[in-house]
């Protein structure tokens, strides 16, 4: 359950990021999908939201390193992938799953 404390506090860090970069959409989407994680972190995969936050996180990284002004439809398609993303993230947390012990 620590792990899942973790993304859920990496989320909302992914979130506060993607906001600063005007992606207000998005960092309301991922806001969202960690709350509902909050709610239902016992019936969720952990190691999936973890690489799907982990993917969110480069993708506004991305998007906070472009800078020029011919990088316009880089920001655009980044943005879509995001989009894409927050679903998967969405299905993920709604999705119920047995509780699974730790692979450790």
């Amino acid at each position: 359950m620590a792990r899942d404390a973790t993304l859920i506090r990496d989320m909302h860090r992914i979130a506060a990021r993607l906001y600063r970069l005007g992606q207000y959409q998005f960092a309301a989407d991922v806001l969202d999908a960690a709350n509902q994680l909050e709610r239902t972190r016992a019936m969720t995969d952990p190691e999936d939201l973890d690489t799907l936050g982990q993917m969110l996180h480069l993708g506004a990284a991305y998007i906070d390193d472009q800078d020029e002004t011919d990088d316009a439809q880089d920001i655009a398609t980044m943005q879509q992938a995001l989009a894409l993303i927050g679903g998967l993230v969405a299905g993920e947390v709604a999705e119920q799953e047995p509780v699974e012990p730790d692979d450790e």
